[in-house]
């Protein structure tokens, strides 16, 4: 039977469900199989060596298909947050405004 209850605790996590949720869930970083946020990182540094304009970065980073069903596959496993929090700071601008822009 399914945990039908909400629990807080006093660092300010929640679960709703048996689901954690709040200020904890960036500790789920677990959930994201590696080799999803190798890929994601790989390409997306690629492009930024490639293209060091952020803008120009930006639109050859959103007409790729295959960076857009990485970040969907991740983003089905974990929150946008997460995945920010998750991948290296040298990605993370591009990815905030990728996500920005498909969702």
């Amino acid at each position: 039977m399914p945990d039908n209850t909400i629990n807080f605790t006093n660092q300010g996590n929640a679960s709703i469900y048996g689901k954690q949720v709040g200020i904890g869930q960036q500790n789920n970083n677990n959930l994201v199989p590696p080799e999803f946020i190798a890929e994601v990182e790989h390409s997306l540094g690629e492009i930024i060596k490639k293209y060091p304009n952020e803008d120009q970065a930006l639109e050859v980073a959103k007409k790729d298909p295959k960076i857009k069903k990485r970040l969907d596959s991740v983003t089905a496993l974990v929150t946008p947050i997460v995945l920010k929090e998750t991948v290296s700071p040298l990605v993370r601008p591009l990815i905030e405004k990728l996500l920005n822009c498909w969702n």
